[in-house]
């Protein structure tokens, strides 16, 4: 099918743009096929070639690719870079704790697994498998912590998709390990550890974004404990991630808020 051979050339054009840290032009050419393959189905539905439209629109799950990214939320500087394969090459990514690798563009098959050489066993395993679902575009997966006895990261996909082209709007996962109160901007929602919920984090006129997170006291009677409060400026890019992860205070309930923007 002349198409599905033109989708494949594209989305390796938008690898090899990625490889190229050309990730706005991938991103372009990503759009172009998405557009392309729906006007092509639209003009088959209106021929009454329904089962072919349908199929079509199949195309775009399975051969168009996705945009992934990885961040460590692990202060030990261990495994700072692992490998995953395309089905056609071998990438490498750095991770770095705190931060966000590069943008993986990946149309290969589910899970995608990140492998990484083991000095102590001279061999290369694999440290991490990622969820991929066809439906999700845009994905942050955080490796949470490593687990030496499996020798792999525990990790959590956040999928930002849709947040991502609603200006103002970002995603607050907790992964404090307590229950916790999270008012963004007046708005309130209760998280369990590992759990994301998205927010309005910046209304038309306003400059800065409040932040307030309560988490449950150890002491039941006393219900809530102020953890966190803070008001800080974002990144006009939508899609925002905020980690909230355990601080470092002596008696005092203490939760640390890590802004991720998304990568362009």
């Amino acid at each position: 099918m002349k198409i599905k051979r033109w989708v494949a050339e594209q989305s390796n054009k938008a690898k090899r743009l990625s490889k190229e840290k050309r990730h706005r032009e991938a991103a372009f050419v990503l759009k172009e096929i998405q557009k392309y393959i729906q006007a092509f189905a639209q003009d088959l539905k209106k021929k009454g070639r329904e089962e072919e439209a349908t199929r079509i629109l199949k195309l775009i799950a399975k051969d168009s690719t996705a945009k992934y990214s990885i961040v460590k939320n692990d202060p030990v500087p261990y495994l700072n870079k692992v490998q995953y394969s395309d089905g056609n090459q071998t990438h490498s990514v750095n991770l770095l704790p705190g931060r966000q690798s590069k943008r993986l563009f990946y149309g290969g098959t589910n899970p995608l697994e990140l492998k990484s050489f083991m000095v102590e066993a001279n061999s290369t395993r694999i440290v991490a498998r990622l969820p991929v679902d066809a439906q999700k575009r845009d994905v942050l997966y955080i490796l949470n912590y490593y687990n030496q006895e499996s020798n792999s990261y525990q990790n959590v996909p956040v999928d930002r998709t849709r947040v991502s082209k609603i200006a103002g709007t970002g995603i607050v996962l907790n992964l404090s390990g307590k229950r916790a109160l999270v008012s963004v901007n007046g708005i309130t929602k209760e998280l369990v550890h590992q759990q994301a919920a998205p927010f309005r984090m910046q209304g038309n006129s306003q400059a800065f974004t409040r932040f307030q997170v309560s988490v449950e006291s150890a002491d039941s009677e006393k219900g809530w404990a102020l953890a966190h409060s803070s008001k800080r400026f974002l990144s006009k890019r939508p899609g925002t991630i905020f980690l909230l992860s355990l601080g470092n205070a002596s008696g005092k309930p203490q939760i640390k808020v890590v802004p991720l923007s998304p990568p362009r």
